[in-house]
């Protein structure tokens, strides 16, 4: 079953600001971790956080995966080095 990938508006305007090739990988890696069965496995999980972090090339996405509701929450996305600081 396909996971519901739900994006909040921070992660919108963060997407927005990238370049396009970026932007397509991004959304292509997030439309195949949403195929998965188990998402968490292919996404680093933060410490001290409940959150996870996606890696595309240079670019980072940061995710809340929900199990019970079968929902991926992209909270973030940008460069590597300063996505963790805009948590």
């Amino acid at each position: 079953m396909p996971w519901l990938l739900i994006y909040a508006p921070r992660a919108v305007r963060d997407l927005k600001k990238l370049p396009r090739d970026a932007r397509i990988r991004i959304v292509a890696a997030l439309e195949d971790l949403a195929g998965r069965e188990e998402p968490e496995t292919h996404a680093k999980h933060l410490q001290n956080s409940p959150l996870y972090s996606l890696r595309v090339g240079r670019y980072r996405v940061i995710l809340d995966i929900q199990r019970k509701k079968i929902v991926i929450f992209i909270l973030r996305a940008g460069i590597h080095i300063s996505v963790y600081d805009r948590l």
